[in-house]
């Protein structure tokens, strides 16, 4: 008689709190950190493309990268805005 198979546990990650980012901006740049916020958090690329202002633009470049790049959301711990000089709108930031 054949014994029957063993059960076999599976370790299954706990979910963590996110980390703490360390943000250094204005208080007037208040929306776009959290938009850069959402975007590093989307569970995947089609989620992080609504955050792109140009996502018609770079919706194929998206998708390509992330076929060869595994996905899910960005860990990050630090934001930190600068207003760009010459700017061609009112709130243009590099990310650092």
């Amino acid at each position: 008689m054949v014994p029957p198979p063993r059960a076999r546990l599976l370790e299954v990650p706990t979910r963590r709190d996110p980390p703490q980012i360390h943000v250094n901006a204005t208080a007037e740049s208040e929306m776009a950190v959290g938009v850069l916020k959402e975007f590093f958090a989307a569970a995947n690329w089609k989620e992080r493309l609504r955050h792109v202002q140009i996502a018609d633009q770079v919706r194929d470049l998206m998708e390509q990268y992330y076929t060869a790049t595994p996905d899910g959301p960005v860990v990050i711990d630090n934001i930190e805005l600068i207003p760009q000089q010459n700017a061609q709108r009112g709130c243009e930031y590099g990310i650092q």
